[in-house]
């Protein structure tokens, strides 16, 4: 026996069933505003016998009860839980409430510092690239793993294809050539920091490091590296080199390692504690490097780490979707958008009409 519901309202012409018995006692005209399902069923011939059509819907009460609040005018549900909400953005999605997805969606957005993989699941399945981006990035920049699921997968997980992890994998990659750019622009090391003197070109066409050059740069005391850095100075075409110290082309080597293994945020390598330490370790056998190696050191590596956030921020994933549409919004404080009215055929349904039998060829669809 169906159950009420705090739909109950006895000017109600349609009951709206849930798959698990509950009726929701409402109005055709709000619906049809609402959605162009809906508008489009209510078209269909139906019985005369009763006052009230019943319709039954696969969604649980809960869920029907989320959507026709946000419908309704009445206050919409503060706090949903990632359940209920993912929940009801598919329904949302399935009857094209256009105006609830998109608010769903912005709640959506609340999540992604506390569970940034499932939103990612979410976003992926309603084809959002714009949240899709957002909780990628989230997982990019702060979060431990990219793969730190297989325990305990987000429900959605299951539902998507294989593409949507491969793209995560592709932009994690892809992110790490990024960064690894940033972190071996030499021009940049030697020009983007302004407490420090650039390389000057003596008349004798030699480089020459001034008083505040970077100590790895400025120091001739201790053992040299096996790279060069290139640089290019105002008015010459030619490029002439420099060999930074040894100790900090093997901190620079460690980096690059590091940024393809690292499981957390690629722009906290160069800052990375052991890396960092081992590397003072190298330059404290110096007397020209050891008594600024450390100061130094981090310096750069806070400067090269926002160099990469900044680089990384620019990749975006090419999902196979676009973005998300944002018309469909509230206007003047209704509660309803203004949508169009599409062909019944174009969709598919999911309802089914319980009180009489419909001969209309479209009523096909409606059928489980």
């Amino acid at each position: 026996m169906a159950q009420p519901s705090m739909f109950k309202e006895q000017s109600a012409d349609v009951v709206i069933r849930s798959s698990d018995g509950v009726d929701f006692w409402l109005h055709k005209v709000i619906l049809s505003l609402a959605s162009p399902i809906f508008k489009d069923m209510f078209s269909l011939p139906r019985s005369q016998d009763a006052d009230r059509e019943t319709v039954e819907v696969t969604e649980i009460a809960k869920t029907m009860e989320d959507l026709l609040r946000f419908c309704y005018p009445m206050r919409d549900p503060e706090l949903l839980p990632l359940n209920r909400l993912s929940n009801v953005l598919g329904a949302a999605k399935k009857y094209e409430i256009e105006f609830v997805v998109t608010g769903l969606k912005t709640r959506l957005r609340s999540f992604v510092s506390s569970d940034a993989m499932r939103v990612y699941c979410i976003a992926y399945k309603y084809e959002d690239a714009e949240l899709a981006q957002a909780a990628a990035e989230h997982l990019m920049m702060r979060n431990l793993s990219l793969y730190d699921f297989n325990s305990n997968p987000p429900p959605e997980f299951s539902q998507l294809p294989i593409t949507a992890l491969a793209k995560l994998i592709a932009y994690r990659e892809r992110c790490t050539i990024v960064a690894t750019a940033a972190l071996m622009d030499d021009e940049w090391m030697i020009t983007g920091f302004d407490k420090h003197d650039r390389l000057r070109l003596s008349i004798k066409r030699k480089v020459i490091a001034g008083p505040t050059t970077w100590v790895w740069l400025s120091c001739s005391s201790c053992n040299e590296g096996t790279v060069d850095i290139s640089v290019r100075f105002p008015g010459h075409s030619k490029r002439y080199s420099i060999r930074p110290r040894q100790w900090w082309q093997s901190y620079r080597d460690a980096v690059v390692r590091e940024l393809s293994l690292f499981p957390g945020p690629l722009s906290s390598v160069p800052s990375h504690e052991p890396l960092i330490r081992s590397a003072v370790a190298g330059a404290q056998r110096c007397f020209s490097c050891g008594h600024k190696a450390a100061a130094e050191l981090s310096e750069y590596a806070e400067g090269v780490g926002k160099r990469i956030r900044e680089s990384v921020l620019k990749v975006k994933i090419d999902f196979p979707f676009k973005a998300a549409d944002r018309r469909g919004t509230k206007k003047h404080g209704c509660k309803g958008p203004g949508l169009s009215h599409r062909r019944i055929a174009d969709h598919p349904r999911s309802l089914r009409l319980v009180e009489h039998p419909v001969t209309d060829p479209l009523s096909e669809v409606f059928t489980t």
